[in-house]
């Protein structure tokens, strides 16, 4: 794209609501490209581009973490149970891997529920602001 295509774009700015990845800003009336106010973060709003923009699919329900974390702590949980109960000490070099890697993913999960929540209400409260 020509320079002066280039200065065109950025000068348009963002017309529809767009949301800042790393802290949930809305971007409107903001340049196409450029570095969030609110935290830095570098976005490119441009259809092709669309990095450091908050994208629908990021916004989940971790239902894997969820699961996979629960079933690796079961899984620990049980080999523990069986170097306790059994006294099969060998088995215990894979139990805590198991159990580190179990709280791991439901460490993830829970965060990323964290993040689903705060950007939903940022989102519906620049939804209610654009309506007004």
């Amino acid at each position: 794209m020509p320079r002066i295509g280039r200065e065109i774009e950025q000068d348009r700015g963002i017309t529809r609501n767009v949301h800042c990845a790393e802290c949930g800003y809305n971007l409107r009336t903001r340049p196409v490209v450029g570095r969030c106010p609110e935290c830095g973060g570098q976005y490119d709003s441009r259809p092709l581009g669309m990095r450091g923009i908050l994208q629908p699919r990021d916004i989940r329900i971790p239902f894997d973490n969820f699961f996979l974390g629960l079933l690796t702590l079961a899984a620990g949980l049980g080999i523990m149970y069986t170097v306790v109960v059994g006294r099969q000490h060998r088995a215990l070099w894979a139990a805590i891997p198991l159990l580190i890697v179990g709280v791991m993913f439901l460490y993830l999960a829970v965060r990323q529920t964290a993040k689903r929540s705060r950007f939903r209400a940022l989102i519906k409260r620049a939804e209610a602001e654009s309506d007004e």
